[in-house]
C-alpha cells in the first residue's frame, strides 16, 4: 500500500519538493505505524478460552465479536483499552487443526 502511495505521489504533477514531502510522509508512516508481529502460538481450550503465551496475560475469554467463517476466524478478547483481535486465515493452519478449531469455537457458542 505504501509503495502504491509513493508511486501515485510521483505521478501527480506537483513541484519536486511537494512530491518529496509526500514520499517522506508515506515512508515515515510506514515505519512508525507498522503492525506488531502476530503471536507464534495460540492455545484455545474446549470452552473457547484462549491463552497467548507471548502476551503473558493468562487465560482470556473470547467475546461476542469473535467470528467463525469458512476461510477465516477472528478471535476477539479482552476488555477496554486491552482489547485485542487476531485474524486467522485458513491457509495459516493445517486442515485438521482448522477443522478442530472451528468446531471448538462453534461448540463454545461463539459466533
Amino acid at each position: 500500500m505504501h509503495a502504491l502511495l509513493i508511486a501515485a505521489a510521483m505521478l501527480v504533477a506537483w513541484p519536486w519538493f511537494a512530491e518529496l514531502f509526500a514520499i517522506v510522509v508515506v515512508l515515515v508512516h510506514g515505519v512508525l505505524r507498522r503492525p506488531r508481529a502476530s503471536p507464534a502460538a495460540i492455545v484455545v481450550g474446549e470452552d473457547g478460552g484462549c491463552v497467548v503465551p507471548e502476551w503473558w496475560a493468562g487465560r482470556q475469554e473470547l467475546d461476542a465479536r469473535t467470528r467463525v467463517c469458512p476461510y477465516w476466524i477472528n478471535l476477539s478478547f479482552g476488555t477496554g483499552p486491552h482489547r485485542r483481535d487476531l485474524l486467522l486465515v485458513k491457509d495459516q493452519i493445517g486442515r485438521d487443526d482448522w477443522s478442530r478449531l472451528a468446531a471448538v469455537l462453534r461448540r463454545a457458542r461463539i459466533q
